[in-house]
């Protein structure tokens, strides 16, 4: 039987990898155990001979989680400084523009700290017409389409 906390770190877990749409093979070769081993977990199948296993294979995804989590909060803890119209900002809001005149999809990438996100969103903010959809590099390509299309 398992108990509530059990059930919360999967329950977590499950919010977490919908959230962010990482699969559970990408979540799986973050932890030390197999896909096969999260999957039981996940769906309560799990039985080993000695329970402090499963224990330790919760614990260790909660850990994951907890890491994630505080990635995620220094990501918005850097949004808080005020927006700055930037020239990288006007090239981003061009290249909107004719995205939306020729109803086209646009990708923006780039290198690190260049102000891309900053940029969507407050483009986002800004023109509420357009969907604004943030993507991490672990995202397959059915992930992305999936997100696109529930927005």
């Amino acid at each position: 039987m398992e108990t509530t906390q059990q059930q919360s770190v999967i329950q977590e877990l499950l919010k977490f990898m919908k959230h962010t749409g990482i699969s559970q093979n990408k979540i799986s070769s973050m932890l030390s155990f197999s896909t096969a081993t999260l999957i039981s977990l996940i769906d309560g199948s799990y039985t080993s001979k000695d329970p402090k296993k499963k224990e330790k294979y919760l614990a260790e995804i909660q850990d994951l989680l907890n890491k994630e989590k505080e990635r995620f909060e220094d990501e918005i803890g850097r949004a808080v400084i005020p927006f700055q119209n930037i020239h990288n900002y006007r090239i981003f809001k061009e290249v909107c523009s004719i995205c939306e005149k020729y109803m086209e999809i646009g990708v923006v990438v780039g290198e690190p700290g260049m102000g891309k996100t900053r940029s969507a969103s407050k483009y986002f903010y800004d023109h509420t017409s357009t969907i604004y959809l943030s993507v991490r590099p672990s995202y397959s390509t059915k992930t992305l389409i999936k997100r696109l299309y529930e927005k």
